[in-house]
């Protein structure tokens, strides 16, 4: 199914994105589970395997687009038993163009 295929083209990034030397030096392991309550789901696994740190990006949604969309990343900030770091993807940061940044 369409679904099917989704999933295991995100089970094939996830473990590309978790190379060698992060399993090695930092004990980090790549976990794809599937659900229909993405913040419930990793809030749930973050106090079954006891992590001490979620991190998690967020694309920094804001006014009727989060209210109506709602935010995976809020959500699990409220709903996990550890502390959780929010990371903006870089292309959402504020830059200059390069004519203005040699002024």
């Amino acid at each position: 199914t369409m679904i099917q295929g989704l999933e295991d083209t995100a089970r094939k990034q996830l473990e590309a994105a978790v190379t060698e030397e992060d399993r090695r030096e930092l004990k980090a392991t790549a976990v794809f589970v599937s659900s229909e309550s993405p913040a419930r789901e990793i809030a749930k696994y973050a106090g079954d395997h006891r992590v001490d740190l979620v991190v998690i990006g967020t694309h920094g949604r804001s006014g009727l687009s989060r209210l109506l969309i709602g935010s995976v990343a809020e959500k699990v900030v409220r709903m996990a038993p550890c502390p959780v770091l929010t990371v903006h993807h870089p292309e959402h940061e504020f830059v200059l163009p390069d004519a203005l940044q040699k002024a």
